[in-house]
């Protein structure tokens, strides 16, 4: 007997879903529009990549408000979005609109998005949250302007200084969230969190964890709060 796909289903093209596959889906193109050296192609692929950044922020928005959240989304989400900021990076440093010194810059973004992800694949088994702060949010944005504005950087005049200054804030906030989430992780990995001295400033208010002992008889599960796939995209 056959084992029917998801992806037939009408239930799962559910509108948070159709953006989240979007936002892939543009990749391609803004790809190959990016290695065409003209104008107009780096202004439909600015276009193409403001779509998907925007489908970034509405997926996770529409599923909360009209109840839509999914385990496909939840699983897709935050995955979809490190590729898309990663591939955008790389082409950015792939047509030379990211150079000299400043690929450096890309080498943060990018190790911290493996940190982050590295992070809550180990905490997650342990039933270990990390909770997104606002400031990882800001960084998000900042980033995604800094990508837009280098893209269209070669055809408008001062855009790529604005853009490697715009990268510049935006990989100050990634260092300095990817350290606090490194502390945050930290903190369970090499002893008790009960401390507030353990747990970084940005995180130690809503970091949840399971107790080290649990009574032995009747021991009662705590109920924890699952974080939204939109919470962990902004990571």
């Amino acid at each position: 007997m056959m084992t029917r796909l998801p992806f037939a289903d009408a239930e799962f093209w559910t509108l948070p879903n159709i953006l989240t596959v979007t936002r892939l889906a543009l990749l391609p193109f803004i790809v190959l529009l990016m290695f065409i050296p003209a104008a107009w192609a780096a202004s439909v692929a600015l276009t193409l990549y403001i779509i998907g950044a925007l489908t970034d922020y509405l997926d996770g928005w529409v599923a909360r408000k009209y109840d839509q959240v999914s385990e496909f989304g939840t699983f897709l989400d935050p995955i979809s979005d490190k590729i898309y900021v990663v591939t955008i990076m790389m082409m950015l440093l792939g047509t030379d609109r990211l150079n000299g010194i400043f690929v450096l810059l890309a080498v943060i973004i990018i190790a911290r998005e493996f940190l982050v992800a590295g992070l809550r694949e180990y905490l997650g088994p342990k039933d270990i949250q990390v909770p997104v702060s606002d400031l990882a949010k800001w960084k998000t944005a900042a980033q995604m302007v800094a990508m837009g504005i280098l893209i269209i950087a070669p055809y408008m005049f001062g855009a790529a200084t604005l853009g490697v200054l715009a990268l510049m804030g935006a990989t100050a906030l990634t260092a300095y969230t990817g350290c606090d989430y490194l502390k945050a992780g930290l903190a369970h990995m090499c002893g008790p969190t009960s401390g507030a001295d353990a747990k970084p400033d940005e995180v130690k208010a809503e970091l949840e964890s399971k107790p080290e002992s649990e009574p032995a008889s009747k021991p009662k599960p705590k109920k924890k709060k699952k974080p939204s796939a939109d919470d962990e995209s902004k990571e």
